[in-house]
């Protein structure tokens, strides 16, 4: 529809031979099922993409960051362990490992590595705290305000902000732990 509003005629010169146009009805119909089958293959990669997140995130594997209230167990193949408060990159992988290997751009090459969300006690009672000011009716900014005139600090090391707040307050994995901590507290 775009094209034909605009007066412009696709051709597909490379099909087995034959051309084919967005002009005619034929070549309308193949491209409709092109770009279907095409839009089709988007949406199943989505899918299992999102699938895979949550069975990571359900088995509390890392997917990206180390949240707010966790630190990740780096498990190497030799058996080692390393304990992080934030996801380590490369370059502090080849360190670690005295490996090089680390620092290759090929990823497919890359020792497995077990990535595993742990209990971080001390930020899991931060966010009890964030929380119960939130439940008091502490506005998002106040908070931030209370939590830097406590001596907290976020994940990052930085001062707290509305947002920050807002983003830990609001995080599924915050969610995970304030749900655990609730049916402890129940059981």
């Amino acid at each position: 529809d775009w094209l034909k509003k605009r007066d412009i005629v696709l051709h597909i010169v490379d099909l087995g031979g034959d051309t084919i146009t967005s002009k005619g009805h034929w070549g309308r119909v193949f491209m409709t099922h092109v770009f279907a089958m095409a839009e089709w293959e988007v949406e199943e990669i989505c899918a299992r993409t999102k699938t895979q997140m949550q069975d990571l995130f359900d088995t509390g594997k890392l997917t990206g960051n180390v949240p707010m209230g966790k630190d990740c167990r780096y498990t190497f193949q030799d058996g080692t362990t390393h304990i992080s408060n934030h996801a380590l990159n490369r370059a502090e992988l080849a360190s670690l490992t005295g490996d090089e290997v680390w620092l290759k751009a090929e990823h497919s090459h890359l020792p497995k590595v077990l990535k595993e969300l742990i209990d971080n006690p001390t930020e899991q009672r931060i966010i009890f705290q964030l929380k119960a000011w939130r439940d008091a009716g502490y506005a998002l900014n106040q908070i931030a305000d209370l939590a830097n005139a406590a001596g907290y600090v976020t994940k990052l090391g930085k001062p707290w902000s509305l947002g920050t707040v807002n983003s830990v307050l609001h995080s599924r994995h915050t969610q995970l732990i304030l749900q655990q901590a609730a049916l402890a507290k129940a059981a």
